[in-house]
């Protein structure tokens, strides 16, 4: 399973290595997906070490990186498009050609997205480095974690109910 990520990371890596930062003016989908993709290959990484050692010492690095890390970013990154879309493709497109319509990004800016890649992966990355030696400290990151996925989840779900109320276009 690690070994089917790299091929991913390596096409991926080559498509990006024009420009002078990799996630630099890039669509946040993109920028999810990239961090996502290498939390899988370092978490499950952490798996497999832990399973071929027998040394259990590491095993939260392993589940909270794979459950808090790399699903809640591969997920936020898709909802990106996907949540927008939903609500721009009920309530909008009906409209085309007879009005000026909202992009994608200005039904949900990609400014909001940065709260949690620049808040939530940082303190999610030192809440499991800390886990081991304070727990104290490490609920803390945690803490400030919670708080950058309650204010995505917060910040999402309006459109994903405006969505839902507005009737569907019938062809």
């Amino acid at each position: 399973m690690i070994i089917s990520l790299f091929p991913l990371a390596l096409i991926i890596y080559e498509s990006l290595i024009q420009r002078k930062s990799l996630l630099k003016g890039h669509d946040p989908s993109l920028q999810y997906l990239i961090l996502s993709l290498f939390m899988a290959v370092f978490f499950l990484s952490v798996g497999v070490s832990i399973a071929g050692g027998e040394n259990y010492d590491f095993l939260n690095w392993h589940r909270d990186g794979m459950l808090y890390g790399f699903l809640l970013f591969i997920t936020a990154g898709t909802s990106y498009h996907i949540v927008p879309f939903l609500l721009w493709w009920r309530a909008y497109a009906p409209m085309m050609g007879n009005r000026k319509l909202p992009t994608l990004k200005e039904l949900l800016s990609p400014n909001f997205f940065k709260v949690i890649l620049f808040m939530g992966f940082p303190s999610l990355t030192l809440g499991v480095i800390t886990e081991l030696f304070n727990t104290g400290l490490s609920s803390t990151f945690y803490t400030i974690f919670l708080i950058a996925s309650l204010y995505y989840t917060l910040g999402i779900t309006p459109l994903f109910f405006q969505s839902l109320k507005v009737q569907p276009c019938r062809y």
